[in-house]
């Protein structure tokens, strides 16, 4: 479809030197709009058209100084005015006449007397030859730019450099003083990247309850362009103060599911039309293909991780049960079957001794085969979560009843300073579980004499400043809302090399306790992986030879 020139777009420098002529069509050409600059010869009519810059030259040929044929042909040579098209307004209308006009680089001419309405229509036509050209150019751009794109994203698949991409290509289409890309993410549009007056406001969101221009797009899915923002009702800015004046955004679309809106504005009025919304709904159409492939890059990716970590997951598994299931049934067995051959040989202290020994390896099998079904269930995701208001005083009291009896064998003391009525709100059976596990282990590391203590203090300290499931706390600083329960022991210690192991599921650590006591080196991860689910860190300090604290925290209850 053809649209009609806005002739307030273009300017005419008319060249003559008949003041009647110039006043004429001054007049005549001002009323359709055109901004009008005048030369009474060809020397001045040379030093306008290359300051001016005008869209057409309307130029008269027989004049004083240099005429019309020459100051064609200086306009043409010369790489600023070259391009500008020249209608020659001549009373000369041989054949010889008018070859030498075009020879001298002219595209059309109009005979003397001047007709206005001739004149009009000649500049009309080439105006619209113009805008064709100019239209075949900007779609070279768009066809440029998507090339450029599809060569980017074989290089990088990274969302964040993929926007800026977009950004730096977009630039090559359609003018802008400012753009921005807002991409969905729950339920509200966020400033994904921006240039100009949005690249101040990374990170800002839109509710897509908003009445803002952006989020009409979104829910529309239709593209939209506004020409002047202080007359236009759509207009409805996402900031308090804008000095947009123009404005155009069109949605990303993927099979029909919006993922964002790309916007382009302006400082100046009327900057935009259908063909530049146009332009720019189909670049976003592409962008919103390039966006999706990232995506599933991104996607595809952190599912190699995952398998990467299952398998790593998977060959400890097997470790275990290869290795450390075999050792707890040794002595199980070489024990029972000396028991059943020599039982009428030994004395009731030997036999006494043996089954002691039995009972051990026992029960060594059995908390690693209760460690190994409780990570497996983790694993696959069948051990619930039920959280609810506990008093954490009672649940240490309850571990300290358990293990009291392991405790005085080792003659160590066994501590609750557990304040009562301590509420969190947590699964009950897990932090038992956590609880537990972390007492036991502090009991199997500490020798004869020493002391385990369970304690617990409102707030947590500040995850801000470094702390990590890895690294040792730096600040003392509470956060409330939270408890920070801890198990602390006076036993053997650990080395900086062995506390950087723990927790990781592909390093092998099975340290013997004072009196030979055996792990599987699972409790730790168990216990972080039950933690996680309540939203809480747990973190050990300890020093070779100083004693050890495991440290986690967990929600405070909101009724305390």
């Amino acid at each position: 479809m053809t649209h009609e020139p806005d002739f307030a777009e273009f300017t005419l420098l008319i060249v003559d030197d008949n003041p009647t002529n110039l006043g004429v069509l001054f007049d005549y050409l001002s009323d359709y709009g055109f901004e009008i600059v005048t030369a009474r010869n060809g020397e001045d009519g040379l030093k306008k058209a290359e300051h001016v810059q005008p869209h057409i030259i309307l130029l008269d040929v027989m004049m004083p100084g240099i005429d019309g044929f020459e100051t064609c042909r200086r306009l043409k040579d010369n790489p600023l005015t070259k391009a500008i098209p020249v209608i020659f307004m001549t009373a000369l209308v041989t054949e010889e006449d008018k070859v030498k006009g075009f020879e001298s680089g002219a595209v059309d001419y109009v005979t003397k007397p001047i007709q206005q309405r001739e004149v009009l229509a000649r500049v009309t036509t080439h105006l619209r030859l113009i805008a064709s050209l100019h239209e075949q150019e900007r779609q070279r751009k768009i066809s440029d730019s998507l090339r450029n794109i599809s060569k980017v994203l074989n290089s990088t698949l990274n969302q964040t450099q993929l926007l800026q991409v977009i950004m730096e290509q977009l630039g090559r289409v359609v003018p802008f003083d400012g753009a921005a890309i807002f991409l969905h993410e729950n339920e509200q549009l966020v400033l994904s990247q921006g240039v100009g007056f949005g690249a101040t406001y990374l990170g800002n969101t839109i509710a897509l309850t908003d009445s803002s221009s952006s989020v009409m797009v979104f829910n529309s899915q239709k593209p939209m362009f506004i020409t002047d923002t202080k007359h236009d009702p759509r207009w409805q800015a996402w900031t308090e103060t804008t000095p947009i004046l123009s404005w155009m955004g069109a949605p990303l679309v993927l099979e029909d599911e919006a993922i964002g809106v790309l916007t382009v504005d302006s400082f100046t009025t009327n900057k935009y039309s259908e063909a530049d919304v146009s332009t720019l709904q189909i670049f976003a159409n592409h962008a919103a293909g390039a966006i999706r492939n990232a995506r599933l890059y991104s996607l595809t990716q952190q599912v190699n991780e995952q398998l990467i970590k299952l398998n790593a997951d998977k060959d400890k598994f097997f470790s275990i049960l290869a290795h450390d299931l075999k050792g707890p049934f040794t002595p199980l067995l070489g024990n029972s079957e000396l028991l059943i051959e020599m039982a009428d040989f030994l004395s009731p202290k030997d036999i006494k001794e043996m089954g002691a020994s039995i009972n051990r390896s026992t029960r060594n099998a059995l908390g690693l085969l209760e460690s190994l079904l409780t990570w497996a269930r983790l694993q696959m995701g069948r051990m619930g979560y039920y959280p609810k208001r506990v008093d954490l005083s009672k649940i240490a009291a309850k571990t300290v009843e358990l293990l009291l009896g392991n405790a005085a064998l080792k003659q160590i003391e066994l501590r609750n300073k557990v304040t009562v009525g301590t509420w969190v709100y947590a699964d009950e059976n897990m932090l038992y579980v956590i609880i537990r596990n972390l007492t036991n282990n502090a009991l199997k590391f500490t020798p004869s004499g020493g002391q385990v203590t369970i304690a617990a203090q409102l707030g947590i300290r500040n995850w801000e400043l470094g702390i990590t499931n890895e690294s040792t706390p730096n600040s003392q600083l509470l956060i409330p809302n939270y408890v920070e329960v801890s198990v602390t022991d006076t036993g053997v210690g650990m080395s900086e090399e062995v506390r950087q192991k723990l927790f990781r599921l592909d390093q092998q650590i099975t340290t013997v306790g004072t009196v030979n006591e055996i792990g599987t080196g699972l409790g730790l991860i168990i216990c972080q992986e039950m933690i996680a689910k309540s939203n809480g860190r747990i973190w050990v300090e300890s020093e070779l030879g100083q004693g050890t604290t495991v440290r986690f925290t967990v929600q405070m209850d909101e009724l305390s």
